[in-house]
């Protein structure tokens, strides 16, 4: 009998306990509350504050002179400059507010996890337009090489423009995933071998599959370039 007494005055002891740390825990968790839906509401009015600002300042116009936003749609970036401007601010300061209401629950983990995602943003940020600058420059490169062939008279001048589209597109490729730091050493010895095939490719193409067009091309450059 003593025993089963003792045992029902640890229940009791350890509902107490837990009941109390609740009740000490209370105000914390209204205070993060309060804190985080007030940075809601600052989000919410700076974001909109950002993208007026940027619409009057007719960014996306800007920005559509100089072909970037054609290079946004080729990766499938859909919303106005102005808009996104607005959603990242927006979408950081309730992240900010985030960790200030998990610090104020005293919850390190979340705070930290949190924390890392906001750090790594900017590194998104600047792989899309290391991806954008990429596909922009591509097309002018490949035009650019394919009117200067055209215009000296080379042979598969669509080849060489092509060609030069493509190194630029991977070499973007390549340096917006490292930024991102998804296995750098990997893409950079991936990268290394593709120049390395690309290079074995061309190659063989020219001495089996086109020797007399490669040949052609040769005495081309030979009696436009050296010869003179």
């Amino acid at each position: 009998m003593q025993n089963v007494t003792s045992w029902a005055v640890a229940v009791k002891n350890s509902f107490i306990d837990v009941w109390n740390q609740f009740i000490g825990f209370i105000p914390e968790i209204i205070a993060a509350l309060v804190v985080f839906i007030i940075g809601l509401y600052i989000a919410k009015g700076l974001g909109r504050l950002i993208e007026k600002i940027l619409e009057k300042i007719n960014l996306d116009r800007r920005l559509d002179e100089v072909h970037v936003k054609d290079g946004l749609e080729k990766i499938g970036f859909k919303t106005s400059v102005s808009r996104f401007f607005g959603l990242l601010v927006y979408w950081l300061l309730v992240a900010v507010f985030l960790i200030i209401a998990a610090e104020i629950l005293d919850l390190p983990t979340i705070s930290a996890f949190i924390k890392d995602v906001v750090y790594y943003i900017p590194n998104v940020i600047v792989a899309v337009a290391i991806l954008s600058i990429g596909l922009i420059a591509a097309g002018f490169v490949q035009t650019a090489v394919f009117n200067a062939a055209t215009a000296a008279g080379i042979l598969a001048a669509a080849i060489l423009g092509a060609l030069a589209r493509w190194s630029i597109i991977i070499f973007a490729i390549m340096a917006a995933l490292i930024h991102l730091r998804i296995a750098p050493g990997l893409i950079q010895t991936f990268f290394t071998g593709f120049v390395g095939m690309l290079a074995l490719a061309g190659g063989l193409a020219f001495g089996l599959g086109g020797k007399d067009r490669a040949k052609l091309f040769i005495e081309q450059i030979t009696d436009r370039y050296i010869k003179k």
